[in-house]
């Protein structure tokens, strides 16, 4: 269903409506923010903006953390109305932003008025083996945290070691093109 922002509302949504919202509707799911914005329509929330502080810069204001429109629909001018309003209300210096090279061509971001910045490398999320559905994002296996992770840590192997032989295989993504706006 293809519906146009003009028709929609800019509202702050509560956490709890971003994060049923985010669960539904991005495939990284609910991330913690600082700021929310959602479109509204007919008293229903089609569209989510999430900012929050840079997770991985120490030389940014913002970071624009998730996106996402409701599943059955195609929101003509949501993203910009949403950073539109964004801009004017926060003020922003600048943003910076990723998107995943695997499934995400990063358009919107032409659109916003932000600049490719570069290509990150490929990374990896791990799985176990007995439970192949479940990914594991690999900051949470960082060698120094697995002593009390996994079954049976070895000091002298390393992290990737250590987690194949606690049962764990990791799947590779494209890598993450990296985002900035400039006021």
């Amino acid at each position: 269903n293809k519906l146009h922002a003009r028709k929609c509302n800019v509202v702050i949504p509560t956490v709890d409506q971003v994060r049923r919202f985010q669960t539904e509707t991005h495939i990284q799911k609910y991330v913690g923010f600082s700021v929310a914005l959602a479109l509204e329509y007919q008293g229903n929330i089609v569209s989510v903006l999430t900012m929050g502080k840079p997770r991985y810069s120490s030389t940014h204001q913002w970071e624009l953390l998730r996106l996402s429109s409701s599943l059955d629909h195609t929101i003509v001018g949501g993203a910009s109305k949403l950073f539109s309003h964004f801009v004017k209300h926060y003020c922003p210096t600048d943003v910076i932003s990723y998107s995943d090279a695997s499934w995400n061509t990063g358009n919107v971001y032409d659109r916003l008025g932000f600049e490719f910045i570069r290509q990150s490398k490929p990374s990896y999320q791990y799985f176990h083996r007995s439970r192949a559905h479940k990914l594991y994002h690999r900051s949470q296996f960082q060698k120094h945290k697995l002593a009390k992770l996994i079954a049976t840590f070895d000091p002298s192997l390393t992290e990737w070691e250590n987690m194949r032989a606690n049962g764990y295989d990791r799947i590779w993504d494209s890598g993450n093109s990296v985002w900035q706006w400039v006021a």
